[in-house]
């Protein structure tokens, strides 16, 4: 019984010394990826054509105009089918 006890005592400190440092360790490995919301800026891109970046922001208006129009028309917007043909647009110009 004395020898667990021996191995609790012995053991925890160096179970507290290894969490501790995987903490640190995976905190200083988020920050230096940049994704990380205390250390790093969060991109609105979305993704990437011939170099130039596509803005969610600009993306998001683009769509919204695109369903107004469709909704004055009288039409139900799609919003799934809007979302894809605003991507394919944009990739084409």
């Amino acid at each position: 019984m004395q020898i667990i006890q021996s191995i609790r005592d012995k053991g925890a400190a160096i179970v507290i010394v290894v969490i501790a440092l995987s903490l640190i360790g995976f905190i200083l490995m988020d920050a230096k990826q940049g994704s990380s919301k205390l250390f790093g800026s969060l991109s609105s891109k979305i993704g990437k054509v011939n170099g130039d970046g596509i803005e969610l922001g600009e993306f998001n208006k683009r769509v919204k105009q695109a369903e107004d129009m469709q909704a004055q028309r009288g039409q139900r917007p799609q919003t799934y089918q809007m979302r894809e043909q605003m991507w394919h647009q944009i990739v084409a110009e």
